[in-house]
């Protein structure tokens, strides 16, 4: 799923004012000769944002993919034609019945359903036993973008393309995941050098450009803990706009689904903050946030002041001055497995080499840790069990049996008591034929019930 949040900010077509939820929905299958069928009914309608796309471009995506999983190499050959067959129904976001559908941010719903395929093709290898050959095939990736003027004039346009290149590799059924190691639509992935960047993106200097602790999806075996950059403004001329294009926000996971018991991979984060006190800072004793997630803590804490906004969707375009901080988190991956039957000593090494923060260990983990000034962790082994115990009678209170599940969420979808973008999203979904015979068989609705 994708959230388009676009209420308030259009002011020229009415029509466009509005929110949406964008659904990716495809199935995959094999035909008679054991070629791939990859058919995306079900997936939203074309809409009034950024995110459509046509059959051309969302090949591109779905190919990467096929030929990461399956080739040896980082280019795709007639092969891919001869043995893949996608499906884009007329009318949905990868296949416009108009020539005039905005298709500005193509990418991002062409990686999602990218990583839908691949996941489909990992879990089928593990169905099967191939288990050195599936992990959580997620990548979500950011990319910066905007444009400015420098101060004598110059124009310029800019894309950061640190966090396309390269993001963590998911769990596999047996190990963690791997940081800033794999790309999905590449085998030859790499983030760039930071030096480099800050003379091709004039404004833009890292404060910081590390992993971004416990940010990946949790389990037995955790996927690589993504990575995330802060960007401080400097000479930013007469104008500089900022934004971004990438594949998710953190409003929702990147799957809906993840593996085996396992998280799937959060969205990506993006932090603003603008008209700070950071030359106070670094006159002070130099120590500035250096991830996303510090920004925030710094802004809680009182040490950084200023306007700062944690995004949940694609912020608007943000006109940045000196002083100002873009900071984003990207490239996490999906965990494999339940987080609770992890072994306690893998998440004591997270917490000592800096990958998990102490609270994320008890609330996800059930592991009550503390770590002393020299780095060294020590573990409360009574109060584990006793959280642990307490997570899994949890589960049991607010766990329902899915007969009892079904019927409550019946009567919502009946009397349409849900979310207005998640209704107008099912009615979109459900106006292609393939798609609406599965959401009615689901709920057992009847034919001339109005969705």
């Amino acid at each position: 799923f994708r959230i388009s949040m676009l209420k308030g900010q259009q002011k020229i077509w009415k029509h466009a004012d509005k929110n949406e939820m964008v659904h990716v929905h495809a199935v995959f299958s094999q035909d008679e000769k054991g070629g791939i069928v990859f058919d995306t009914e079900g997936s939203s309608r074309w809409g009034y944002h950024g995110f459509n796309g046509y059959p051309g471009g969302s090949d591109v995506g779905l190919f990467l993919g096929i030929t990461t999983t399956f080739a040896h190499s980082c280019k795709a050959s007639a092969g891919v034609n001869m043995n893949v067959k996608s499906i884009y129904h007329e009318g949905s976001i990868y296949n416009p019945d108009t020539e005039f559908a905005s298709c500005a941010n193509i990418w991002a719903q062409s990686m999602q359903m990218q990583c839908l395929s691949s996941s489909a093709i990992h879990r089928s290898f593990f169905m099967r036993g191939y288990l050195e050959e599936a992990f959580a095939p997620e990548d979500s990736w950011d990319g910066v973008q905007g444009s400015g003027v420098l101060a004598d004039g110059t124009p310029y346009g800019f894309t950061n393309f640190e966090w396309v290149g390269g993001g963590a590799m998911g769990a596999y059924p047996f190990k963690d995941g791997t940081p800033c190691t794999w790309a999905q639509h590449t085998q030859l992935c790499n983030v760039g050098n930071s030096e480099e960047f800050e003379y091709l993106i004039p404004p833009l200097h890292h404060l910081g450009r590390k992993l971004e602790p416990g940010y990946c999806g949790h389990g037995k075996y955790r996927g690589g803990v993504g990575q995330s950059s802060v960007h401080w403004m400097q000479e930013t001329g007469q104008r500089l706009g900022v934004t971004r294009g990438g594949s998710a926000t953190s409003m929702t996971s990147y799957l809906a689904s993840g593996m085996n018991g396992g998280y799937p991979a959060p969205g990506v984060v993006t932090v603003t903050a603008l008209n700070t006190n950071i030359p106070d800072l670094i006159n002070a004793d130099g120590d500035t946030p250096t991830t996303a997630g510090e920004v925030l803590e710094y802004a809680e804490q009182g040490k950084l002041t200023g306007e700062v906004t944690s995004w949940k969707y694609d912020p608007p375009e943000q006109s940045m001055g000196d002083n100002d901080l873009w900071a984003n988190a990207a490239g996490a991956s999906g965990g494999w497995g339940d987080p609770l039957e992890r072994e306690n000593n893998s998440v004591v090494e997270d917490i000592r080499i800096g990958q998990l923060p102490e609270s994320f260990a008890k609330t996800m983990y059930g592991v009550v840790a503390s770590k002393n000034e020299l780095g060294e962790v020590t573990l409360d082994e009574a109060a584990t069990k006793q959280e642990q115990a307490a997570l899994y009678a949890s589960r049991k209170t607010e766990s329902k049996p899915a007969v009892e599940w079904w019927k409550e969420q019946k009567a919502k979808v009946e009397s349409h008591t849900i979310r207005d973008e998640l209704l107008e999203m099912y009615r979109s979904s459900t106006s292609f034929e393939g798609y609406n015979k599965h959401y009615r068989s689901f709920w057992q609705l009847d034919d001339d019930f109005e969705i």
